[in-house]
């Protein structure tokens, strides 16, 4: 079994800055969360309008592997203001489930957003390898 290099091609992810943005954006909600769910439970809140799914995996990885297949709102992490808008709009009366790569980044920022007092945010465990593990719809990018 050999090792493959770590995948370097997906652009810096300013941590701070999304952190920053997805903070101000939901100041004052009041909906509550648990921290993470598993991407089954995330993707039925979602059909049945419970919740906002927030992608945050960067471009390159969505045209890749495809988009989550249901309504999503889609946030590069390296381009944080697009979509900010939209999550805030359909937010108002749902919870918010943050989607990344690996789960990780969706994470950290889920707790971050718990320890500035906004604790209905929550991140999918594992990620869109998660979600993709679970055998659950993925929309192929058109050509």
């Amino acid at each position: 079994m050999t090792a493959t290099a770590p995948d370097t091609t997906a652009p810096a992810v300013d941590h701070a800055t999304v952190t920053a943005l997805l903070t101000s954006l939901f100041a004052g909600t009041t909906l509550k969360g648990a921290g993470t769910t598993s991407a089954r439970a995330a993707y039925q809140d979602a059909l049945y309008g419970r919740a906002v799914i927030v992608d945050l995996r960067p471009t390159p990885a969505r045209l890749a592997d495809g988009d989550l297949g249901v309504d999503t709102v889609l946030l590069d992490p390296a381009h944080p203001a697009k979509g900010l808008s939209q999550v805030r709009r359909m937010a108002e009366d749902s919870a918010v489930v943050l989607v990344s790569t690996d789960g990780v980044l969706a994470r950290r920022i889920a707790d971050h957003l718990h320890s500035a007092g906004l604790p209905w945010v929550d991140a999918v465990d594992g990620g869109f390898a998660a979600w993709r593990a679970a055998g659950l719809p993925i929309t192929a990018q058109a050509a």
